[in-house]
């Protein structure tokens, strides 16, 4: 065979190599981006795929450079255009792309999550934001700020409605508020310095047991730093310095711990934050409230939760026991937004949006948790 005719082969295997993983990752998630399941899903055999990938980390990073950063980076410029141009019409138009997405988007998604604790994905990731300078710190900090806020938005809107499994609420009406909001310019004071520390605790899973909460404890740390998938009983029950024999009388399996952990650090954790938000309100205005509370969850240091959380929301796309459960979760957040005040569900679901979406920003531009978000929250909710 000649080298040219070998070049093509090797051309097109690559092609069903970044197809097939394309698919896999927009449908079955990280978990089945295994060389051999890629291979299967190709046609191939695993050779081609190691010869040119080290690991699933590289044919991560890869899927990413190759087929999504392209994507993504025009939605977010779109986005862009329209907050720079404060265009409503075309900012709705552009959010179809993140409420309804495809399934490249619907892959974008799930390694944005898998950035937080795969490094070459995360590199890729923060490579693609820092090459385009949406939120650089050369620009105007209120243009800064109502992009950072409008891109929180927008991710948090991607991760909402795959968690809630039901198209997003008509959005063009709070899209006008926003845009109107912009219009308005709000000094750029130091925000309170009230800390939510609960996030710094130890997270309380009410068992009155202390060896199985600090069992709890150590898995939720390490599914928060090294994810599900590269998390082992072996090391989650030496953390705690128990056994696994402990851990297996508690559970059968990984996930089963995994969805324990996830509901009982949501049972115990949202009223912390809601009693800190709640002390904020009785102090500051809405505005204030929220573009504080943006940033103690954006907060350095902080990455273990918001990775876990994240993670939790990745696995139950892909998981029907926890997508059960954390659809719940999410609906009962929403339903108790604001309880006081009577709120649109397009505002309900855009509060919610925005509270997940900070957590992906705080990992694709970490620096992003100093921008004063008051410039854009106190004129739209004060």
């Amino acid at each position: 065979m000649s080298q040219r005719a070998l070049s093509n082969r090797s051309q097109r295997n690559l092609e069903r190599i970044r197809h097939s993983t394309l698919r896999l990752a927009a449908v079955d998630g990280w978990s089945a981006i295994m060389f051999h399941i890629v291979a299967n899903e190709a046609g191939l055999s695993v050779r081609p795929i190691r010869e040119r990938f080290r690991d699933r980390a590289a044919l991560g990073a890869d899927l990413w450079s190759s087929e999504l950063a392209e994507v993504f980076s025009h939605a977010v410029t779109e986005m862009i255009k329209a907050v720079d141009h404060c265009d409503a019409e075309h900012l709705s138009l552009v959010a179809s792309t993140f409420t309804r997405p495809d399934q490249k988007m619907l892959a974008v998604s799930e390694l944005l999550v898998v950035a937080s604790f795969v490094e070459p994905i995360r590199i890729a990731v923060q490579k693609t934001a820092s090459d385009h300078g949406w939120i650089s710190l050369e620009i105007d900090v209120h243009q800064r700020t109502r992009r950072a806020y409008t891109l929180a938005i927008m991710l948090g809107s991607l991760f909402l409605v795959r968690t809630v499994n039901q198209p997003a609420p008509t959005l063009n009406l709070y899209f006008e508020q926003l845009i109107q909001a912009f219009s308005e310019t709000i000094e750029v004071d130091e925000l309170p310095q009230n800390s939510a520390n609960h996030l710094d605790l130890p997270a309380q899973f009410g068992t009155q047991d202390e060896a199985w909460e600090k069992l709890l404890h150590s898995a939720m740390m390490l599914f928060g730093t090294v994810g599900f998938d590269a998390a082992t009983v072996n090391e989650i029950a030496f953390q705690s310095g128990r056994t696994e024999g402990f851990l297996f009388n508690h559970y059968s399996t990984k996930r089963e711990l995994f969805n324990d952990v996830a509901f009982r650090s949501a049972t115990t954790g949202f009223p912390l934050n809601e009693a800190f938000q709640t002390k904020l309100q009785e102090t500051y205005p809405p505005g204030i409230v929220e573009a504080v509370t943006i940033r103690e969850f954006m907060k350095p240091g902080r990455e273990r939760n918001r990775t876990f959380y994240l993670e939790q929301l990745r696995l139950s796309w892909h998981d029907p026991v926890l997508s059960l459960q954390t659809e719940a979760e999410t609906r009962k957040a929403i339903s108790e937004i604001n309880r006081s005040t009577e709120l649109t569900e397009a505002t309900k679901f855009i509060q919610q949006a925005l509270g997940i979406g900070v957590l992906v920003l705080a990992m694709i531009a970490p620096e992003t948790w100093l921008i004063p978000f008051h410039i854009v929250s106190q004129p739209l909710l004060d």
